[in-house]
């Protein structure tokens, strides 16, 4: 997945799909091989820029899992933890919000040389069922 990637987002809310914006993503190896390094550039439908953020993945040999830490401009920090689950990996991390608490978990579902997906999705019955709440198309860019 090492590369310069563009993506277009879109958001599902009460059965309407919309374009959100798009992002620029740039993967390099980090520290040796021991991580990926992740450049997050997302702009919104007019081609502002919403935020910029850095994100690592790396494997800790400690708990024996994935971890994806993504940190951005507007002091948000998600650290989410990875798991394989039938031969998809999934990254996923507890959130609350206005007092709801809630499961958040990234999907990868098609990946090959040129083009991948990223899934946003949400439990609120801790995992037993999820609502897709958004998706990036990533394609292979030379930006």
């Amino acid at each position: 997945m090492e590369g310069k990637w563009f993506g277009v987002q879109y958001i599902y809310s009460e059965g309407d799909t919309t374009y959100v914006g798009s992002t620029q993503l740039t993967i390099k190896k980090a520290l040796g091989d021991c991580a990926l390094q992740e450049d997050i550039v997302v702009h919104g439908t007019n081609a502002e820029l919403i935020f910029k953020a850095i994100g690592i993945r790396s494997y800790d040999k400690t708990s024996q899992s994935w971890k994806f830490t993504e940190v951005d401009n507007t002091s948000r920090h998600l650290t989410f933890n990875g798991r394989e689950e039938n031969n998809e990996w999934g990254f996923y991390l507890e959130r609350e919000r206005d007092g709801t608490k809630y499961l958040l978990r990234l999907r990868y579902p098609s990946i090959n040389r040129d083009h991948f997906q990223q899934i946003f999705e949400r439990s609120y019955d801790n995992g037993k069922s999820w609502q897709q709440s958004s998706h990036i198309d990533f394609k292979r860019s030379l930006f």
